[in-house]
């Protein structure tokens, strides 16, 4: 049975700060990062990266592609 954890994150974008929230699945090298905020969501592999810069990646790319 796959593991899957839940939490809040902040992240800056354009000078201001933001929340999103974040959820992980899986171990190891299956590990998968789900991140949602007010502008959308998305998911990535977490690979050998930490997982906070990965969520903020995320994130500032799901607002950056988010419309206008």
């Amino acid at each position: 049975m796959a593991k899957s954890h839940k939490a809040s994150f902040q992240y800056e974008s354009s000078g201001t700060a933001h929340v999103g929230t974040l959820e992980v699945q899986g171990s190891g090298v299956d590990t998968t990062l789900a991140v949602k905020t007010q502008f959308g969501t998305g998911t990535t592999e977490l690979g050998r990266r930490s997982l906070n810069e990965v969520a903020c990646a995320l994130a500032r790319r799901i607002e950056k592609d988010a419309p206008r």
